[in-house]
């Protein structure tokens, strides 16, 4: 729980999230073979194995019922959770665990990155890029999807979110959150490299007339001539108002709905990279690192001098920042 006033924000309580035998979550990775396993090792700072973790979660998105429970969401799996007031899990839905078996193809670290739940309690998830059918669409697919999971009857249905025409690619496209401002209407945070310039947008979207998303690849790879995606319309870009971070991943509106309150993410105000004075263009993912040998590959090559640094964010990254827009008309 945070205090706002004036310029300072205060954490004045907080709830560890724990597993059903009331141990604490931690963000380690799932172990390879499990629903959620996203291909990654633990790694220690001098690159020694870490443990896995079989509860391990990602959590990205939050959102409270009308029973005082805790919906969250994360990039993992993707899951969907649900956790009592005390902050212990009572239910988990996954990739064919609950929800479509389409989202095994998020992108890794890419899963869910928003959640929120409207006035008739329905569950709604973001999926943070255009999913990976195969490992062939993830730059093509034009869409991301939204779901909907309904907790009395366990039911999932999906819709489709057009991403930005801008980017590079458009697997460059990042949701940051979703909220809903109710009958059938949201607000969601697009943000990413657009035109070669770093945007934050918040974007306000409206389901009602949607089409509802097969569990397949066929949106992805542009198989639905006929489709009827969410509807867009800009309501607030964050850059125009001062913001410089690149990440604004937290979103709610006040009750007043005419109040919109943004926080970002600080990457614990670390940013980490690779260094390879050999190939000063290249970018972490393109390098594989041999734990027996404890050494780096690049292009299949053996690169010696490569290594993975941490330094600090810049001031405004590692800083976490509360945003308050007051909009001149309620949100609707």
């Amino acid at each position: 729980m945070i205090k706002v006033k004036g310029d300072k924000a205060e954490i004045v309580k907080s709830i560890p999230l724990r597993n059903s035998f009331g141990e604490k979550i931690s963000g380690r990775v799932i172990p390879e073979g499990l629903v959620g396993a996203i291909g990654e090792i633990p790694l220690n700072f001098d690159m020694s194995r870490l443990n896995d973790d079989i509860d391990g979660v990602d959590t990205e998105g939050i959102a409270v019922d009308k029973d005082e429970n805790f919906w969250l969401c994360d990039e993992y799996g993707p899951f969907i959770i649900k956790a009592d007031k005390h902050g212990k899990i009572i239910e988990k839905y996954g990739p064919k665990e609950g929800l479509p078996e389409i989202l095994k193809y998020r992108v890794p670290n890419r899963g869910f990155e928003g959640l929120t739940i409207d006035e008739k309690g329905y569950v709604y998830a973001a999926v943070q890029s255009p999913l990976n059918i195969n490992g062939e669409t993830k730059n093509t697919a034009e869409y991301t999807r939204i779901v909907r999971f309904n907790p009395e009857t366990k039911e999932s249905v999906m819709y489709a979110y057009p991403v930005d025409k801008g980017y590079k690619n458009f697997g460059a496209a990042k949701i940051g959150d979703i909220c809903s401002i109710g009958e059938g209407k949201f607000l969601v945070i697009e943000q990413g490299k657009q035109n070669g310039k770093m945007q934050n947008l918040i974007y306000m979207i409206d389901i009602n007339g949607a089409d509802e998303i097969g569990n397949n690849g066929d949106l992805e790879y542009g198989k639905l001539k006929e489709l009827k995606p969410v509807k867009k319309e800009l309501v607030l870009d964050l850059r125009e108002y001062g913001w410089d971070i690149e990440k604004a991943e937290g979103m709610t509106v006040l009750p007043d709905k005419k109040t919109i309150v943004v926080v970002n993410d600080n990457d614990f105000g670390i940013a980490t990279k690779m260094e390879d004075p050999d190939n000063k263009s290249s970018n972490m993912e393109d390098y594989i690192y041999d734990g027996n040998k404890k050494e780096f590959t690049y292009n299949g090559k053996a690169v010696p001098k490569a290594k993975v640094i941490m330094t600090q964010n810049s001031k405004s990254e590692r800083e976490s920042q509360i945003w308050i827009f007051q909009m001149d008309k309620e949100l609707k």
